[in-house]
């Protein structure tokens, strides 16, 4: 089951009260990786009574952020940006955009289309940064597309 599949199934079980199915499902996904899943599970509000599993994965993405994880980046760089902080949020973003993560990319340029974070509206960067976006996923999708012939 990939990732996105997943989200729904947490956020269906949430909806019907089915709170333990969540938390396994979002384990699941942390424990392969998924850096969204690490930041849910290290929230202490998703996890209330559960102290011994909010610091592991707490732990776990603090990592991540230290080994400069664009996923994780992005992911801070949101929560500044919600709390009003734009400088860290905007040094964040690029960071990430710069890495290639092209969520980043994409949310840089629409904060330069839209003026935010500080930036002045631009037209061009955010052209650029769209076309950035762009490329990565087409080389993501030439490599699967390659991978799954070379699988044939």
């Amino acid at each position: 089951m990939d990732a996105k599949n997943c989200t729904s199934d947490v956020n269906e079980a949430l909806r019907h009260g089915f709170k333990e199915d969540a938390i396994r499902i979002l384990v699941g996904l942390a424990q392969s990786g998924h850096v969204g899943a690490i930041k849910d599970l290290s929230d202490d509000n998703f996890l209330i009574g559960r102290d011994d599993l909010v610091v592991e994965w707490t732990t776990k993405f603090e990592a991540l952020l230290q080994a400069r994880h664009p996923h994780a980046l992005l992911i801070r760089s949101r929560e500044n940006g919600s709390l009003g902080r734009f400088d860290i949020a905007l040094q964040l973003l690029r960071e990430a955009a710069e890495a290639g993560f092209s969520e980043a990319q994409l949310e840089l340029a629409d904060a330069y289309r839209n003026g935010e974070l500080g930036l002045a509206r631009s037209e061009v960067r955010s052209r650029l940064w769209r076309e950035q976006a762009r490329v990565r996923a087409q080389v993501g999708a030439e490599l699967i597309e390659k991978t799954d012939t070379d699988m044939s």
